[in-house]
């Protein structure tokens, strides 16, 4: 759909960024009749649309300059002193995709958590506990997730619930009320600790550093 406005432009940054600041002579500014249109880009053959409308002005097509940047993996800046735009299309990337990759286990580990918990309920309540066996080894591959992955302190927090299933398995059968109250004091504290311990690691605002271990001291 394209959309009609009359605007006050700035010739100089039609579709650039919004001015502020600075006082600008009346010479400089002109009544103009403009197009905005939402603009498919096409680069080596794959449709990307911008996010940002686009401004159709006298044949010519001015684009948002950070929205098409930023889809061609630039990184835009804006000096409002020098009134000036910087595009870095050598940014290292490499630790944001590190953390996107490192947050997508986590998440796994997450999901396959919370699955566990859900199949423990049931089995309590009835206590029917033959599957446990099958806990126990769940369990053990989310810890290896962790390990593999470096994070050996969720890791172990994991090992320490899968420990305490096995220890409240066998307390049940025995009848041996301490360790069965032991094993519930051990899963509770450090099923907390790996539920905190997730939700850290998965917030928008936690980042990981990648070491390269290639690098002998």
């Amino acid at each position: 759909m394209i959309r009609k406005y009359k605007l006050i432009l700035s010739i100089g940054i039609i579709g650039l960024f919004t001015m502020s600041g600075s006082a600008w002579a009346e010479d400089q500014f002109r009544n103009v009749e403009v197009f905005f249109q939402r603009i498919n880009v096409t680069i080596n053959g794959q449709q990307n649309t911008l996010t940002k409308d686009s401004i159709l002005y006298d044949g010519s097509v001015y684009v948002p300059l950070r929205s098409l940047s930023e889809m061609l993996g630039a990184q835009v800046g804006w000096d409002s002193d020098n009134r000036s735009v910087a595009l870095d299309f050598i940014h290292d990337n490499r630790n944001e995709l590190f953390t996107a990759s490192q947050k997508k286990m986590v998440q796994y580990v997450a999901i396959r958590n919370n699955q566990i918990t859900k199949d423990l309920i049931p089995m309590f309540k009835n206590t029917e506990f033959n599957d446990l066996k099958s806990i126990v080894e769940r369990y053990a591959e989310i810890s290896k997730i962790a390990k593999d992955i470096d994070d050996l302190t969720m890791s172990q927090t994991i090992d320490k619930m899968k420990a305490a299933i096995i220890l409240l398995q066998t307390g049940w059968e025995k009848k041996n009320t301490d360790d069965y109250m032991l094993a519930w004091t051990i899963y509770s504290k450090n099923a907390d600790i790996l539920n905190k311990d997730l939700t850290t690691k998965l917030s928008e605002s936690y980042h990981y550093e990648l070491i390269d271990k290639s690098i002998k001291k």
